[in-house]
């Protein structure tokens, strides 16, 4: 696994995905404490509902009269209904309207900032909280009885929980980093770089680790290639004016055999800007010339850069995208 240029993502592993330790919001009950496998919808009154930690009871669901709904919340609805059938769509104007609920704290922390909670003289805490257009938010619906913690007595998984499995990611990740600064280790994949083995290093300050030297990364592997070209883009977000080591302006396409000279095969769409940085050999990640640069991410202005004469009329394959000419579909 190429541990170098995911230190430097945001996303977290999909085993953390709904761990709120950072963000509260993240947040999910574990599927054995929701009702029906997590259904979506506005709950009913009198309903268990997980939020933030805690548990919350639903004490009442009322619509929102349609004067006084926002100009988005308007909008949007009416964008929602006109997917169905004219019969149908007043019934789903009021099924997708959005709606207020009052909902009050019955267990668990009480996370409820921004939302203005109100204390009774009782000590119960309510929080008014509203519902988007269509009800697309997930409302986790709890079992009663449901399970809880046998540290706090919370729901769970708690919050306590949460925290220690994210020390353990965020320690092991500081390990990671660490490994990085190693001389002679890979950044990618953290195996030993030989005296036979290419390999680039870049000169400036470590993203991974502040005041470390720059990682060093396989040059030969296509795996650490990409880890160092994720690196190098990174570097060039943050400062633009910085010299590419692992990276090009363009992408690199494979021209029809047939049609074009073997040494005019590869063909880069950066033009004379090309800096020839495009990874080992082998061209496994190169796209061909007919690829429709739309379908897949990459932008209709990142054609190839001559014009190989391939044509086609199937639905998935272009004529050759040469933007030094005008293109042309038979």
């Amino acid at each position: 696994m190429s541990w170098g240029y995911r230190l430097d993502a945001t996303r977290v592993p999909y085993q953390l995905k709904y761990n709120g330790a950072d963000n509260p919001d993240r947040w999910r009950p574990d599927q054995a404490n929701v009702r029906d496998a997590g259904p979506t919808g506005v709950p009913e009154e009198g309903d268990l509902i997980g939020w933030r930690y805690g548990v919350w009871e639903v004490i009442s669901v009322y619509d929102i009269p349609e004067h006084e709904m926002s100009d988005t919340d308007r909008a949007e609805l009416n964008k929602f209904v006109t997917s169905f059938k004219p019969e149908a769509r007043p019934k789903r104007f009021m099924k997708a309207r959005p709606r207020k609920l009052v909902v009050r704290h019955e267990s668990g922390p009480l996370l409820a900032e921004g939302f203005h909670p109100r204390r009774a003289e009782d000590g119960t805490v309510t929080v008014h909280m509203g519902t988007n257009v269509a009800c697309e938010y997930v409302w986790q619906i709890l079992t009663d009885p449901y399970r809880v913690c046998s540290c706090h007595g919370e729901i769970w998984p708690c919050q306590e929980m949460d925290r220690t499995q994210m020390a353990r990611y965020n320690a092991q990740v500081m390990d990671k980093a660490m490994a990085t600064t190693v001389p002679g280790i890979c950044a990618a994949c953290l195996e030993p770089i030989s005296t036979r083995q290419r390999s680039i290093t870049f000169p400036d300050e470590s993203r991974f680790v502040p005041g470390a030297p720059g990682p060093t990364f396989h040059a030969g592997r296509a795996e650490c290639w990409a880890a160092a070209e994720q690196y190098d883009l990174a570097r060039i977000a943050d400062n633009p004016e910085a010299t590419r080591h692992a990276s090009c302006p363009g992408r690199r396409y494979l021209h029809d055999a047939q049609t074009m000279a073997v040494e005019l095969r590869v063909d880069c769409s950066a033009g004379p800007a090309c800096t020839g940085l495009h990874g080992p050999a082998g061209f496994r990640n190169d796209l061909p010339c007919w690829f429709n640069a739309g379908d897949d991410g990459y932008g209709p202005g990142d054609p190839p850069s001559r014009d190989c004469g391939y044509r086609s009329t199937s639905a998935d394959r272009g004529p050759c995208r040469g933007q030094f000419r005008t293109l042309i579909t038979i």
